[in-house]
C-alpha cells in the first residue's frame, strides 16, 4: 500500500501527524495557530553579475513537514 493510499485514510489530525512521524500539537500550530508571518525567513543573496535575489525560506518546522510531505524519490 502506498503513503498515499495511508493519508487518504486518515481521519484525524492525529492520524496525519503518525503518517509524518510527528507530535500532533506541532502539526497542529503549525496549521492553526503559528502567525502565516512566521512560517518563512526572508533574506537576500547578491546575484552574480549584480542587483540581489530574495529568498524565503521555510522555518525548521515548516520544511520538516515539507520534507515529510514530499520524500525523495529514487
Amino acid at each position: 500500500m502506498s503513503s498515499l493510499d495511508d493519508l487518504r485514510k486518515t481521519s484525524s489530525l492525529t492520524q496525519i501527524a503518525n503518517l509524518l512521524g510527528v507530535k500532533a500539537g506541532m502539526l497542529s500550530f503549525q496549521l492553526y495557530k503559528k502567525p502565516k508571518v512566521g512560517l518563512y525567513k526572508r533574506f537576500e543573496i547578491p546575484k552574480r553579475h549584480g542587483g540581489t535575489r530574495e529568498i524565503l525560506a521555510p522555518e525548521k518546522d515548516l520544511k520538516l513537514l515539507q520534507h515529510r510531505l514530499n520524500p525523495p524519490r529514487g
